[in-house]
């Protein structure tokens, strides 16, 4: 179980890493962005940088999804506990935009 408790870790150190390179890469995407931006290149070359950073980002967001799925909530035995689990995680979702409805 990796969800935060006093001092336990919310994810295991390997995942932690790999979450933190991706982000890292995201990073220096943006950074580019923002040179280009400052280069005066043409808006074709931005869009396509941008369209990256936002499926670096989709892409980061399913990986958090799928482990907090995986680890945090499937690791819930008591029933109740795990339906409030969740119904937060919907609620989350559609708060952050990522997915549409009531």
């Amino acid at each position: 179980m990796t969800t935060m408790v006093g001092d336990e870790r919310v994810f295991a150190p390997t995942e932690q890493k790999d979450l933190c390179d991706r982000l890292a890469r995201i990073e220096g995407h943006v950074r580019a962005i923002r040179r280009m931006v400052e280069e005066d290149r043409p808006c074709e070359d931005l869009l396509l940088q941008i369209s990256a950073v936002r499926a670096a980002l989709r892409s980061l967001t399913g990986r958090i999804l799928d482990y907090h799925l995986d680890e945090c909530i499937a690791g819930i035995t008591d029933d109740a506990a795990r339906a409030a689990a969740l119904a937060d995680l919907r609620g989350i979702i559609k708060r952050a935009g990522l997915i549409e409805g009531s």
